[in-house]
């Protein structure tokens, strides 16, 4: 299943910044929990592409599953 890629990026930050809040030790920079809206151009483009690679990598796994 694919999504828009604007909303892929959101995504991908959603989760970035789930798993910064949940996993960071300490109090993270800004810059690691800027929500979508808040970010430079170039990141939302980066995010996109970091969204994109994932999902590419999962859709490649689901065609050779593995067997039990």
């Amino acid at each position: 299943m694919s999504i828009d890629r604007e909303q892929g990026g959101k995504v991908f930050r959603e989760a970035w910044i789930e798993g910064v809040t949940t996993h960071y030790a300490g109090t993270p920079k800004d810059s690691f929990i800027t929500p979508w809206e808040q970010l430079p151009e170039w990141q939302q483009r980066t995010d996109i592409g970091i969204f994109e690679a994932v999902e590419r990598d999962v859709a490649g796994a689901e065609a050779f599953p593995t067997q039990s």
